[in-house]
């Protein structure tokens, strides 16, 4: 990993968007709106909601940044009307910095914030013949977990200076907010966690189902073992064998209630990539080991190519020892927060199974005796990836939106931040 001093926060770019000219700081810009839905970030948004569907961005002006740190891409949208205020978002997994536009840049503007993002510094590279190379590459470095945070924490040092110094009187402060969604929620965490008490860089934050990197339960990696070691028998047409499957998927923390058409989604796209990808990053000498290209094959009928699933059958996960413990170390959230911090998890999340990332990470916070600043929020029948909803995979019409219910969360924060109304204990949408 890189120490912090040998990057430098660098801008590449500056553009100022003139409502007169019909140019928009939102993604009501047809320019904006492309690199927003690039690399298939639209799937982020519930894109088959009814309500979605009707909705459109804000026609506003202000100023966009463009930026560098090291080997990561930033954005900064300050809109004309700003309110003083920071939002520094963190990205799920290994997207790019326009990947919460949609659903965080135009509803964050439209309230007067202003909008920071970055890829994290692990982009990945792409390879014209592998359109899924980004995703399964970005974490092969030694360190990228650890540049995840070393990026977030100094785009946001960084933007806080410049917000002061260039819009607004230096003695006055910043309000900012961390807000990251999967393992960017995982990133907000971590920067809750690791920052100073006596002169913090956050005020508070959000993290939309989070993942809680910790051995003191089930992680993610070995949840997504056991999902792809009983992957088979839980697709089998033995009744039996997918009643056992289930049941120890289930014991693993996996929602009681998720139906098949959802695991299936689940299975074919995320759960080996997931497991390869982190347990190759934290467990590089394992063996046997796939080539960062195995991570997903597909058939030519379209499905996943499931020959590689019998290396992990007897694969043994063990964090608390060398050579894997001195990484997780590294990375291991804590739940010593000491400034208010809202968690919220869907139901029927099978890949951040909320029991592990949610109530896990509850457990840590009080075990922490931090428990009056953190506040774990439920939305019914939620899942990770909102554009299942009303998609083909959501074929009993079960599943809401938690887009909506993040929205209430960061207004709940602001309250909790700004004016001391402390939000309910708990809360299920």
């Amino acid at each position: 990993m890189q120490k912090a001093n040998e990057y430098e926060v660098k801008i590449t770019k500056k553009i100022q968007y003139d409502i007169s000219k019909k140019k928009y700081l939102t993604t009501l810009d047809p320019e904006n709106a492309a690199l927003a839905k690039s690399e298939n970030n639209e799937a982020l948004a519930p894109i088959f909601w009814k309500q979605w569907l009707s909705y459109q961005p804000e026609p506003l002006g202000g100023d966009c940044i463009h930026g560098t740190y090291g080997p990561a891409s930033w954005i900064m949208r300050i809109p004309q009307h700003w309110n003083g205020k920071l939002v520094s978002c963190a990205t799920p997994s290994t997207r790019n910095a326009f990947s919460l536009d949609l659903i965080w840049s135009d509803y964050l503007l439209a309230r007067g914030y202003a909008f920071l993002c970055s890829d994290k510094g692990t982009p990945g590279f792409n390879v014209d013949s592998d359109i899924f190379s980004k995703i399964k590459n970005a974490l092969i470095q030694p360190g990228a977990m650890n540049l995840w945070h070393q990026t977030y924490r100094e785009i946001t040092r960084w933007a806080k200076g410049y917000l002061t110094t260039q819009k607004i009187n230096e003695k006055n402060s910043v309000v900012t907010y961390a807000v990251g969604v999967s393992n960017g929620g995982y990133v907000v965490r971590y920067a809750l966690e690791n920052d100073s008490k006596e002169n913090p860089l956050f005020d508070g934050g959000l993290d939309w189902e989070g993942v809680c990197w910790s051995r003191k339960k089930l992680d993610l990696v070995s949840t997504m073992q056991i999902a792809i070691s009983e992957s088979a028998n839980l697709f089998s047409n033995s009744t039996l064998s997918k009643q056992q499957a289930k049941a120890k998927l289930i014991d693993s923390g996996m929602p009681r209630n998720a139906p098949d058409s959802l695991l299936k989604y689940y299975e074919q796209w995320y759960w080996f990539t997931v497991l390869n990808i982190y347990r190759d990053y934290l467990h590089p000498e394992a063996e046997p080991r796939l080539e960062w290209k195995d991570y997903v094959q597909l058939q030519q009928d379209g499905t996943r190519d499931t020959q590689n699933d019998i290396l992990f059958t007897k694969y043994q996960w063990n964090p608390m020892v060398p050579p894997i413990a001195p990484r997780y170390d590294e990375i291991e959230n804590t739940g010593e927060i000491n400034v208010p911090l809202i968690s919220l998890v869907g139901s029927l999340d099978c890949l951040i199974y909320p029991e592990i990332h949610g109530v896990g990470y509850k457990e840590l916070v009080q075990s922490q005796g931090c428990s009056e600043n953190h506040r774990l929020y439920w939305v019914e029948n939620g899942t990770h990836i909102d554009s299942l909803v009303n998609s083909v995979f959501d074929q009993e019409q079960r599943l809401k939106p938690i887009l909506p219910h993040a929205y209430q969360c960061f207004e709940y924060l602001e309250s909790w931040v700004e004016t001391s109304t402390r939000p309910s204990l708990t809360h299920y949408f």
